[in-house]
């Protein structure tokens, strides 16, 4: 299956893509840490709509896994 960068909100396909800061909570409680990632982002530029997909997902990941390793 093609994916397609449609926004999910309105269908259009007037969509940017920016990379741009992201940042997330890792952890639970008194452990909680904030990882910010360079990420891939979506906006529609007819209703202001933004998301991340799959790509930013991959980023996230090997970023907690490189805080992970350095935080033993």
């Amino acid at each position: 299956m093609e994916e397609t960068n449609n926004c999910a909100e309105c269908n259009s396909s007037n969509v940017i893509r920016e990379v741009k800061d992201y940042t997330y909570p890792y952890g639970i409680g008194n452990k909680c840490v904030r990882i910010t990632s360079k990420v891939p982002v979506y906006s529609c530029q007819n209703c202001d709509f933004q998301w991340i997909n799959y790509e930013a997902e991959d980023i996230m990941d090997k970023d907690i896994a490189e805080y992970l390793l350095k935080n033993k």
